[in-house]
């Protein structure tokens, strides 16, 4: 069926010099995420084309752009924003795009046009916060497992006194 574009899952790597990747969800206050294609087109005229051009499509760079509001203390915007005033590798990381059927596309970036609000403008607005994602090279594309993708899933509600613990399932 139709997916709503938040049943994308966009995730970022807030430890790119660590160990081990550390993957937190851009969601938090970000209302719209556009991602393109950044083509570049060569486009010909040639004699059997009367006048006509042709466009081949000769390459690209897939980018996101997102933006929304600053929700201080959402450790993807806290990350994001931390890197507005540095330059060169300090803006490179890693993304992952798990799209609603279950492909993953993941890949080196680097953030770029980060504006994280700041105190210009109406004073009741929300502090507005930005930023591009420019993937570097072709990121790796992981077809998702459809055998795997449930139909649907159940779950039971629970209700916990403050400071116990119970089981939960799923199916």
């Amino acid at each position: 069926g139709f997916a709503l574009n938040y049943t994308h899952i966009y995730e970022i790597d807030i430890t790119p010099n660590g160990a081990s990747r550390t993957w937190v969800r851009l969601a938090a206050g970000l209302t719209s995420i556009t991602p393109s294609g950044n083509e570049e087109i060569s486009q010909d005229g040639y004699y059997d084309g009367d006048g006509m051009s042709s466009s081949d499509v000769v390459g690209g760079q897939l980018t996101i752009s997102a933006s929304g509001h600053r929700e201080y203390g959402d450790p993807a915007q806290d990350y994001i924003a931390s890197l507005a005033l540095a330059y060169g590798s300090a803006r490179k990381t890693n993304l992952r795009i798990t799209n609603p059927n279950g492909d993953v596309i993941t890949g080196a970036i680097t953030l770029a046009n980060i504006s994280a609000g700041g105190s210009a403008g109406d004073a009741k607005a929300k502090v507005e916060f930005t930023f591009e994602a420019h993937f570097n090279g072709a990121p790796t594309f992981e077809a998702a497992n459809k055998t795997m993708l449930p139909e649907e899933v159940t779950a039971t509600a629970v209700t916990v006194t403050a400071g116990a613990t119970a089981s939960i399932n799923a199916t």
